[in-house]
């Protein structure tokens, strides 16, 4: 299979005889199932990587990488992820449908929805959400280097191997600096024999 959406994702731990079958860990007693042309596959961004502003006049990285995935047409969602930059999860293509009706439905009679009661609706409804096994971290090389130093990027690399996403990868852009790229190669001054730890 080439194309993600002939895949069945399959959460309820049944294994159906579907070769093209995902298997994908679930903390909910029901069983979620998305079959073959029912879901889509969304990118969730932090909210951290696209808020913020830009320094010198400069656009900012926060504001290209929004700039980019909406030229690039890849359906995406800003939310604030507890660990990591960017996720994808998979969700039925009915899902704003059905949390609309959600949300109708607890309103019907003139009823007022609680900010309480809203955050229910919202959860259940994101239980139904599938997280795929990839995650991103993206670092640009000063952040990186000064975590090092500091031991956050130890921290982080300990919270990463818990969080039971199969597929990790550290995003490291923006050379500058003393690790610029050579004029005459794309060869970092780390790469030319200088240590980095």
């Amino acid at each position: 299979i080439t194309d993600l959406s002939e895949m069945v994702i399959d959460a309820s731990f049944n294994r159906p005889d579907a070769e093209s079958t995902v298997y994908t860990e679930s903390t909910c007693e029901t069983s979620v199932v998305l079959k073959p042309g029912e879901y889509e596959i969304i990118l969730l961004v932090d909210a951290m990587e696209v808020t913020g502003g830009s320094c010198g006049g400069k656009k900012s990285r926060k504001a290209l990488t929004v700039e980019q995935l909406e030229l690039l047409h890849v359906p995406f969602e800003t939310r604030k992820l507890s660990i990591g930059d960017f996720v994808w999860i998979a969700r039925h293509k009915r899902f704003w449908d059905q949390l609309n009706d959600d949300y109708m439905s607890e309103q019907s009679g003139g009823k007022k929805l609680t900010a309480k009661k809203n955050r229910e609706i919202k959860d259940a409804a994101m239980s139904k959400e599938l997280v795929l096994p990839y995650i991103v971290e993206r670092k640009r090389t000063d952040d990186l280097r000064a975590s090092i130093m500091d031991g956050r990027y130890k921290e982080q690399k300990q919270r990463l191997s818990k969080c039971g996403l199969s597929k990790k990868v550290y995003l490291v852009e923006e050379l500058g600096g003393k690790f610029e790229t050579s004029k005459y190669g794309n060869h970092s001054k780390q790469q030319e024999g200088q240590p980095f730890h």
